[in-house]
């Protein structure tokens, strides 16, 4: 299982702030970026899974890189950092890192749609 403890349980779930930056305050790219991470993450996930069932760790490695970048660019920081642990070392990525990433998915969405109602979409 990755270990978060430590610097990163300071990783907020979602850093608003930081991409609300990125994006110089553009609520509609900010909007977009939501709706195309909702869709894209699950799918790289699963290829990620697929590569652990098949016991590919070179596939985990490459998906878990991926998806790292996709988090870095939204703002996904304990996301982020998941896959970077398993990016370096695939065997990280058991039945306890699927728990913590499917838990933290879940948190990155409530924040999402709070500030989809917030912003009208």
């Amino acid at each position: 299982m990755v270990d978060m403890t430590g610097a990163g349980d300071c990783l907020p779930d979602f850093d608003v702030e930081g991409l609300w930056e990125r994006l110089s305050g553009d609520v509609e790219a900010m909007l977009t970026m939501l709706e195309m991470f909702q869709d894209e993450f699950p799918r790289r996930l699963t290829a990620l899974r697929d590569g652990v069932g098949r016991g590919d760790l070179k596939e985990v490695s490459r998906c878990a890189h991926g998806i790292k970048g996709l988090c870095a660019g939204i703002g996904a920081e304990r996301l982020r950092a998941l896959m970077a642990a398993v990016e370096k070392e695939p065997s990280l990525a058991d039945q306890g890192f699927f728990r913590e990433v499917s838990a933290g998915f879940l948190r990155f969405a409530k924040a999402s749609e709070e500030l989809r109602r917030r912003w009208g979409r």
